[in-house]
Formats: structure tokens, C-alpha cells, sequence
């Protein structure tokens, strides 16, 4: 259990009231007040009528009677008797103090009277029990209700009665009873249940799954966290099997499942459960039987949570909740014992009386306790520092007044036992105002100490819970102002919880928190909403979602609502992002194929006719990629995309539909516009350039007019035009495209400009003295001044190293002759060249490169270029060193004829060439020509 319903007041004396009303014994008043005050421990005085005088009697009556009153005043047990004839209810001056109001406010009172202060709830209820109580010998009036007090506010209150009286038709004269404060015990039992159904609510919306079963092992509910752990839909598991929805199940399961269903309770705190894509989570697991009201067991409960990061953090939990388990325990076995206890003394704080309640809190025996010092066996001290407190007797005995017990007081028991207790201490004084003693109203309140304490721990605990997520937990009252805030996600949206503590979300954030006012007025109508809002930030936009749900109190009226909102930006961005790639082109940000399809389908109808479609294609993107890479192909697409964005109007649809392919969707045109939208997009692009390259598209579009016409017959028309001036316009823009590149490659290396240049003029002198017809020569010069063409490729790191090149480097400035010959194939006007420029480092022996060819396998211009490029390099400075002599090349020539070179071509060099180049001053000397 988790509080026992009740009071404090003790147990003993309510039975021993109940017995004397359920009795029905007719008491007078004044026997009455004798027969109470003798259950609370002081003792009775018997009246010894014998020998003495009349007067003496008289005075030890009074005497007795002043001693009484006293007790009647201090107890915290107030006294009300109702005349049914007179309609008057009599009630102790204690009765007015419970209330808060003065002394003899409420000396006498008729039920009208008393009406006004019983809470209008509890009215019908006072009513029916006293009714009852009237009508019925047998039934004990016990009542618990609230009272209006001093300050307005309900106090909950115990009244515990009888009929004490009646006439000789035994009709109800007189009934009489007590009344308790149990105001403190409902305040704690009412948080304490405000605390638990909060807790319920988070432990819903926490990390743990849980399911329910019945005795077939259908789905009876799961929670939302079972949901997303097993990425499974409540419409498509409720009501069916558990192993139908997880046929893989293993036997292990199956077995804990029938076995529970037998009544038994399985658990593991470390259990490691093996996921699809293989990783393994711990989780902590527990399966248990839940029973139907006829104690038959109904089904299974199955509880898991992931505990991976939380391992340790959970045996420290296991240990406290085994801690507050005894603790509860031991709380309910003390519990059925607290109750009132009164003790008094003569004025010399020796023990007079001691009650049955007295001896259960202290262990002592009324027959030890009496003709005891007090301090000895009420021994009291500070919790917190342990010293001794001062006596409340002699506190009392020194200063004639009434004390009440400080507070974290502790009485130590005869066996050394530790009870917290409240207390006062009033003054016994005769007719006289003379003291003669003090009696002393206690009560253990360990339990409601107790209660307190776990009442902070748990409110502790769930606030280092609350504060230590990363989502946001708050909760509103009926007003919809905010009483708590928690969470590490308010750091994300700049904001503490003092900022909202007493307001509404609409005064924290004005009226972008429109929507989620709504929600909170949903909320305090019973219902649970789901929504989501935004928060801008300095540098972007932050995505939360929200679920709030109504608080209920022991009535189940609505007391205010708690929510939870956590940050989905993640996932709200990766749903943008995948809508913008459902219909966007990533490198160019215009719309993709899949609109284009989209909006053509869209805009094929009469009222968006003419409707005109404009095919374009990117010249020469190809060689671009090939000469610098896709990095640079990319840019050329992205300036054009600009120049098409830049001409074509708001409604029209720009599309990359291809690798060099873009399209244009234009409602609402004519021929007209379609011709100047054209012009200006190829003027535009005229004034395009990509490293050197002048950009250039072939452009074709057809016009729509009317539904008969096909829309992919539209299409077909102006790809064809396209197409056409493509074939047209693209070779020349290949040419100018290859020319450009060569243009940068020499530009920006003078050494290779010269080296073209010369091994071109030498190309062309070997081929005069091999005789070779006109053409032949001439596409032979062309050959030497492109063979290095695919060195444009080349890092500039490579190309310009002063030292030698690594293994690695050296493949890199290999690939220059397959990127020439790639460069050179794409371009009709050198396509012929680009065999001349693969091969121009093959090796006459078969060991060169790309390839291996040998001997008269390689192309003879091939032949012709090796020989030429070699000489030439040697005669010329390089990075890495200056030129050598004549003299050293020729001789390396001779070295390598039949290895590296045709022994045919070098033959004719040494004999012709090289004398001829020396006379025509074409050697090169320090780079530079003569």
C-alpha cells in the first residue's frame, strides 16, 4: 500500500468510544466528561463520601473539577453534544481553536448555524449519517467532512458520535461525540496521489515499452515507447497475436510466457537483446500474470526498456526503491499504533497519569511511569544535532504558560527507540490559579514524518528526472499559466524556467504561441493533443513536437495539464531535404526530371495553351570534364542554370532533365517570346567562360496550341530542332573547346607553350625527310603541337616539382596521353589526332606506356613524336633541372634506337635533322628560342 486512509488519533481511545456508543449508554454531561478524560490517562478521583464534613467535600470537588477542565482545554480532541429537541449543538472551546476562530465563538450553535460552515459538498452527506444515527439504535455516527475556518478556507475534520440519550419511548434526546484535525494526514494523502498520477503520466511517455496480453497472447494495449521500439503500428498489433506479429520469435520467450501465465513472475535486469542490423541492446525485462476481480489470471504484462547508457544508474535506483519498500512497510506497521497520548504531573513534574496510548508510544508501564520523575521516562532530543531538548514540564513548571514542542523533536523510547512526536504542555492550576501540575498531549507522527520526507524524495527524484531530459516537461494550472518547466531542451530555445513560471504561453511567446494555446484549452476540456510549433532562432528554425494531457484530482475534476515537447528538427529538416531531392537537382537547384514529367502533365491543358517547350543542351561538357574534371563540368552547369534563371520568367518551369540537358516548361506563350527568350539565353552564354572556354547550347523548342496535338509529339519537335543545331553548332564548339584548352595549358606554362611549338616544328622536319605527302606532314605538325594536350589535367604540384616525382606521381603524369587522347576524340577537326597523342610514350621494345605496343604496332606519327618530344625535352630546362647539351641528347638517341625509339626515325634525325636544326638555330638553349 501506498498510505493507509485515516488519522492519527489513537486507537484505543476510538475503540473504546465506539464501545460506548454503540452500547448506548445514557451518560450525563458531567459523568460524560469524567468517563473521556479517564480513557485519556488521568486519573480518576474517587470520591471518598465517609467521615468527612459536607464542605470538605465541596472543596475537594472543585478542586477535581478545575483539574478536569484543564485536561478537557489542552487535549487536541474537541467535544460537541447536540440537543435534537432544542436544536442546539454544545461544542469545547477546542472546537472553536480547530476552526482558527476566538474562544467562545461557536459556544452554541442550531444546524442552520452550522450549515454555513460544512462545505456544500459534504452537507447531504452530514445529513444522511445523522439521520441515520437518529433513526437507528445500532449505527455509530463517523463522519469525515470539511469546515469553513477563520480564514475562509476548508479544513478536513473527524467526528466520531452516538445517541447518549433517550426518553422512555426511546426517541433520541441527545447526541454526543468528538471531533479530530485531519487536515494535515488529507493534504498529504492528496499530493501524494497528484504526485503518483504525474509520475504515471511521465513513466507512459518515458524509455520504457510495455504491453499487455491476455491469456492467448493477444494485444490488449502497449505504450507508446513499445511502439517505436519495435517499429511496429497499434492498428496493426491490437487484438491480434504476439507471435503472428513476431513469428521469429525464440522458444525462450514462449516458455517465460506460458510459465507466467501459470502465475509466475519473470525478470531480468541485464538481458541482451540482438536487433536486426545486428547491434545488440541491454535491455531490462519482466514478465508478470495480472489477475481479473475474481482473482482468475487474465493475462500477462510484459514491461522492457533499453537501459544501455543507464546500467548503473539503475542498481543505484533498485537499492533506493528496496530502501523505500521497507521503509513503506515499516511506515504501515506503525501507522495502526499512532494515535494521542497524555501524560500528567503534580508540581513537582513527578508522574500522575499516564494513559494506554502513552504507554504504546513511550514502552513504559503506566505502573513504572506513575510516581516517576517526568524526565525520566519522556527523554526528547533535536534530530538534526542530537543534544537534548529542555524539558517541556519544567519549561512549563518555570513560566506558569503554555509550551509546544519544538520542531524535529525525538522522543527515545524505554527501549532506546527513536519516535518523532508534536506535543504541548499546559499548565494545571486550581480555583485559585494556583499550579499544580502539567499535563502533556502527544501524538507520534513518525509516519507522517515519513511521509513527508518520501513526499520530498519523490519530488526530488522526479525533478532530477524531469531536469536531466533532453525534451521540455511542463504543467499548467486551470488558468493555463505555467507552474513548472523542467528540462535540458530549454537551453535550445533560449529560455530558463523563471520565464515562464506564472504566465501563459501566449505572454511567454506572444502570438506565435497562438496554436499551442489552443492545445491547452483542448487539454483542460479532457482531451490529449498532439501539435507541433517552430521557434527562430539568430541562425535558424528549431522544430518541436508536443503532446499535453489533462490532470485530474481525487474527484477527477480537471486541476490543470502536463506536457512534453520534444525537438524533431532533425527529422523535419531530413523530411525537407528529401522532398527538395523528390523534385530538385542538387548541383544546379533547378527542378529535376521527375517535376519536369510533373509539370507537364500539369500545365497540358486548354487554359494554359500555347504551351511551349524549350529543349537545350550543353556543348561539349564532355571534353570539359575530361580536360579538368568534374569539378569544372560542374560549374560550366551551374552558370548556365544562372543564365537561364536570369532570363526565363516567374511562371515559367526550368528543368535539368539530363547530364548536359535542361528544358524549359513555358504556359501562356507564342513563337514571339519562345525566339527572344532563345536569343537572349544564347547571348548570355556568349559571355560565358569556364577556364578559358566559352560556353555554348544548342537550343530547339515547339509550341502547342491546342489538345489535339501530342504533348510528346511537342517534345519530340523541339528536341529535333535542338538536335539539329547541335550537330551543326557543336563541332565548331568542340574545336574551340579543344583550341581553349591548349590556349590554358600553354598560358600558364611558358616552358610548355615553347615545348609544343618546337616538337611540332621538329615533327614537321622528319616527316619532309621521310617523304610523307603534304597532308600527311601537316597533320603530323598538328600532332606534335596537341601531344601534350591532356597534361591540362596534371595537379600544377606535379607538373612544376623541382625534385623527382614518387611512384605515385609518376602514374598521375602517365594518364596525360589517355586524357589527350579523350580531349582530342570528343572534337571532330582532331579526333584523328588523339590515336597520335595515346601512344606518343609507347617504346619500340614493347615497354612503354599506355598500352605496351611494339615496334610497327604503334602509329608512325606516334613513332615520330617520341623521337622529336625526346630530343626536345633534353635540350630544354625542366623544373627539376637545366637543359643538356646537344651533344648528350644526340648520343642518348643513339643509346635508345631499337629500346625506346625506331632506330629508322633516329637514323634519319642524326643524319638530316639534327645538322639541319643546328643551322636553323631551333635548338633550344635555357628555354627559350633563337
Amino acid at each position: 500500500m501506498r498510505y493507509i486512509s485515516g488519522n492519527f488519533m489513537s486507537a484505543t481511545i476510538e475503540n473504546s468510544l465506539l464501545d460506548v456508543f454503540k452500547q448506548g449508554t445514557i451518560l450525563t454531561t458531567h459523568v460524560f466528561v469524567y468517563y473521556l478524560i479517564g480513557l485519556l490517562g488521568v486519573a480518576l478521583i474517587t470520591m471518598v463520601i465517609a467521615y468527612f464534613h459536607v464542605k470538605k467535600v465541596q472543596v475537594m470537588a472543585k478542586d477535581n473539577q478545575a483539574r478536569l477542565e484543564s485536561l478537557v482545554n489542552v487535549t487536541n480532541t474537541a467535544i460537541w453534544e447536540y440537543d435534537i429537541k432544542t436544536d442546539s449543538l454544545q461544542v469545547s472551546p477546542y472546537w472553536s481553536k480547530m476552526l482558527g476562530y476566538h474562544k467562545g465563538t461557536f459556544d452554541k450553535l442550531d444546524l442552520d448555524s452550522y450549515r454555513i460552515l460544512v462545505h456544500k459538498e459534504d452537507w447531504r452527506k452530514f445529513e444522511r449519517a445523522f439521520d441515520t444515527v437518529k433513526s437507528n439504535r445500532d449505527v455509530l455516527y463517523n463522519l469525515e467532512i470539511r469546515l469553513k475556518n477563520y480564514d475562509g478556507d476548508y479544513v478536513w475534520v473527524k467526528q466520531i458520535g452516538n445517541v447518549v440519550k433517550r426518553d422512555s419511548q426511546n426517541q433520541p434526546l441527545t447526541i454526543s461525540g468528538f471531533q479530530m484535525d485531519i487536515n494535515d494526514q488529507k493534504t498529504i494523502e492528496g499530493r501524494i496521489k497528484s504526485s503518483e498520477r504525474l509520475m504515471q503520466y511521465i513513466i507512459e511517455h518515458n524509455n520504457a515499452a510495455v504491453a499487455v496480453h491476455d491469456t492467448s497472447m493477444n494485444y490488449l494495449f502497449v505504450s507508446e515507447q513499445y511502439l517505436k521500439q519495435f517499429n511496429v503500428e497499434e492498428k496493426d498489433i491490437i487484438g491480434k497475436n504476439h507471435y503472428e506479429v513476431f513469428p521469429d520469435i525464440p522458444d525462450k520467450w514462449k516458455k517465460v510466457h506460458q510459465e507466467t501465465l501459470k502465475g509466475k513472475v519473470f525478470s531480468n535486469d541485464r538481458d541482451p537483446f540482438l536487433r536486426t542490423d545486428g547491434h545488440t541492446d541491454w535491455t531490462r525485462w519482466e514478465t508478470r500474470p495480472w489477475y481479473k476481480e475474481d482473482g482468475t489470471i487474465g493475462g500477462i504484462i510484459v514491461y522492457t526498456e533499453v537501459i544501455n547508457a543507464q546500467l548503473e544508474l539503475e542498481e543505484q535506483l533498485k537499492a533506493q526503491a528496496e530502501a523505500l519498500h521497507t521503509e513503506k512497510m515499516n511506515a504501515e506497521a506503525t501507522l495502526m499504533s499512532i494515535g494521542d497520548a497524555v501524560i500528567s504531573t503534580d508540581n513537582k513534574g513527578i508522574i500522575t497519569g499516564f494513559n494506554k496510548m502513552s504507554e504504546a508510544i513511550t514502552e513504559w508501564k503506566a505502573e513504572d511511569a506513575i510516581g516517576t520523575p517526568f524526565e525520566s521516562v519522556f527523554v526528547i532530543i533535536n534530530e538534526l544535532t542530537k543534544e537534548p531538548f529542555k524539558s517541556p514540564v519544567k519549561r512549563v513548571l518555570e513560566t506558569n504558560k503554555r509550551v509546544e514542542l519544538e520542531n524535529h523533536t525525538i522522543l527515545i523510547t524505554k527501549n532506546n527507540k527513536h519516535v518523532y512526536i508534536e506535543d504541548s504542555a499546559t499548565p494545571i492550576e486550581d480555583q485559585n490559579g494556583n499550579l499544580n501540575g502539567v499535563v502533556l498531549v502527544f501524538r507520534d507522527v513518525s509516519e507522517k514524518v515519513r511521509l513527508s520526507q518520501n513526499l520530498s524524495i519523490e519530488k526530488q527524484r522526479l525533478s532530477r528526472v524531469v531536469e536531466s531530459t533532453a525534451d521540455i516537461i511542463f504543467e499548467i494550472d486551470k488558468d493555463k499559466r505555467f507552474i513548472s518547466v523542467y528540462g535540458r531542451g530549454l537551453k535550445k530555445i533560449n529560455h530558463t524556467a523563471e520565464d515562464f513560471l506564472n504566465k501563459t504561453v501566449l505572454e511567454v511567446f506572444g502570438k506565435s504561441g497562438k496554436q499551442r494555446d489552443i492545445a491547452y484549452s483542448h487539454a483542460l476540456n479532457g482531451t490529449t493533443t498532439t501539435y507541433q510549433w517552430d521557434y527562430k532562432t539568430k541562425d535558424n528554425t528549431l522544430y518541436f513536437e508536443a503532446t499535453i494531457s489533462p490532470i485530474f484530482d481525487e474527484q477527477d475534476a480537471i486541476i490543470g495539464a502536463v506536457g512534453i515537447t520534444r525537438d524533431i528538427t532533425e527529422a523535419k529538416l531530413k523530411q525537407k531535404e528529401i522532398e527538395f531531392l523528390s523534385y530538385y537537382d542538387h548541383l544546379t537547384e533547378l527542378h529535376n526530371r521527375r517535376y519536369f514529367a510533373q509539370a507537364i502533365a500539369k500545365y497540358d491543358s486548354e487554359q494554359q495553351y500555347p504551351l511551349g517547350i524549350m529543349m537545350i543542351d550543353l556543348n561539349g561538357l564532355k571534353i570539359l570534364n575530361d580536360a579538368y574534371g568534374h569539378n569544372i563540368g560542374d560549374v560550366a552547369l551551374k552558370k548556365v542554370s544562372k543564365v537561364l534563371k536570369t532570363n526565363a520568367s516567374e511562371t515559367d518551369v526550368i528543368a535539368r532533365i539530363g547530364g548536359d540537358e535542361f528544358a524549359i516548361v513555358v504556359p501562356l506563350t507564342n513563337e514571339a517570346y519562345l525566339d527572344d527568350l532563345k536569343d537572349a539565353i544564347l547571348n548570355d552564354i556568349q559571355k560565358t567562360e569556364v577556364e578559358n572556354v566559352t560556353l555554348s547550347l544548342a537550343i530547339g523548342h515547339a509550341l502547342k496550341k491546342s489538345h489535339n496535338e501530342a504533348i510528346s509529339e511537342i517534345m519530340k519537335a523541339a528536341e529535333d530542332t535542338m538536335y539539329k543545331r547541335k550537330l551543326s553548332e557543336g563541332i565548331s564548339a568542340r574545336n574551340n573547346t579543344i583550341r581553349a584548352i591548349l590556349k590554358t595549358l600553354t598560358d600558364k606554362y611558358t616552358e610548355e607553350k615553347v615545348h609544343s611549338e618546337r616538337v611540332s616544328q621538329i615533327c614537321r622536319k622528319i616527316g619532309e625527310a621521310l617523304q610523307l605527302r603534304s597532308d600527311e606532314i601537316a597533320e603530323l605538325e598538328m600532332a606534335g603541337l596537341f601531344h601534350d594536350i591532356g597534361k591540362i589535367s596534371i595537379p600544377d604540384s606535379i607538373l612544376e616539382k623541382p625534385a623527382a616525382l614518387t611512384h605515385e606521381e609518376y602514374d598521375i603524369i602517365k594518364s596525360h596521353t589517355e586524357n589527350g587522347y579523350q580531349i582530342l576524340r570528343a572534337a571532330d577537326e582532331y579526333s584523328d589526332l588523339a590515336i597520335d597523342a595515346l601512344y606518343h610514350h609507347e617504346h619500340y621494345d614493347g615497354k612503354g606506356y599506355p598500352e605496351g605496343l611494339k615496334g610497327d604496332s604503334i602509329p608512325l606519327n606516334s613513332r615520330i613524336i617520341a623521337v622529336a618530344d625526346a630530343y626536345e625535352a633534353m635540350t630544354s630546362n625542366r623544373p627539376y633541372r637545366k637543359a643538356l647539351s646537344r651533344e648528350y641528347a644526340l648520343n642518348e638517341l643513339k643509346k635508345y634506337a631499337g629500346t625506346q625509339f625506331d632506330p629508322k626515325i633516329v637514323d634519319v634525325f642524326l643524319k638530316t635533322i639534327a645538322e639541319t636544326l643546328e643551322n636553323e638555330k631551333l635548338k633550344i638553349n635555357n628555354g627559350k628560342s633563337h
